[in-house]
């Protein structure tokens, strides 16, 4: 019983902090990005929701790069677009 319960307050609390965005998810995705998004600047970037909020990233209006990118933040999202802080750092998103 006990562990069951220990079980249950751990998943709970998974869940809290990645609603919160304490929880990373790293992957490669596909993020439209102009070159003259410099390291540390920041962007509101949004993305359609089909099987996964990280499959298409739309940042601006340049071309697509492929590139590995770290998203805080619930990863099943409630509706058909997720809008995410996205910030440039040396060598990633």
């Amino acid at each position: 019983m006990i562990l069951c319960v220990l079980v249950a307050a751990i998943y709970a609390g998974y869940q809290w902090l990645e609603s919160v965005g304490y929880i990373s998810h790293s992957v490669e995705t596909v993020v439209t990005a102009q070159g003259n998004w410099f390291v540390g600047e920041t962007k509101v970037c949004t993305s359609a929701i089909k099987e996964s909020p990280f499959a298409y990233v739309s940042c601006d209006d340049g071309p697509e790069h492929k590139v590995k990118i770290t998203f805080f933040g619930r990863e099943k999202q409630g509706s058909n677009f997720a809008t995410w802080n996205c910030k440039r750092n040396d060598l990633s998103f």
